[in-house]
């Protein structure tokens, strides 16, 4: 989960926010899902290459959602999925 978490923190600090503090793990399926509550942001991380296709899908669904002003979290404006560059170091 280490480096799901610097990668979580990686794209918050990317997209402006400040995530300092420990995350708190959410209940997640396929994913690692942490939230910031000093951000009040949650990121969700496909820490498997096979959750990647379907990570994009659900993004693109929670856009479509929101511009229907559905009852539905909302992915950040401006923020689309990225794929993390940084080399993982198992240790």
């Amino acid at each position: 989960m280490h480096d799901a978490v610097a990668a979580a923190r990686r794209a918050a600090h990317a997209a402006g926010f400040v995530v300092d503090e420990p995350p708190v793990p959410l209940p997640g399926v396929a994913d690692t899902v942490l939230h910031f509550p000093s951000a009040a942001v949650v990121a969700k991380v496909a820490v498997r290459e096979r959750f990647r296709e379907a990570a994009l899908r659900e993004h693109a669904i929670a856009v479509e959602l929101a511009a229907l002003n559905a009852p539905a979290p909302r992915p950040l404006v401006g923020i689309a999925p990225d794929v993390d560059s940084a080399p993982v170091v198992h240790g």
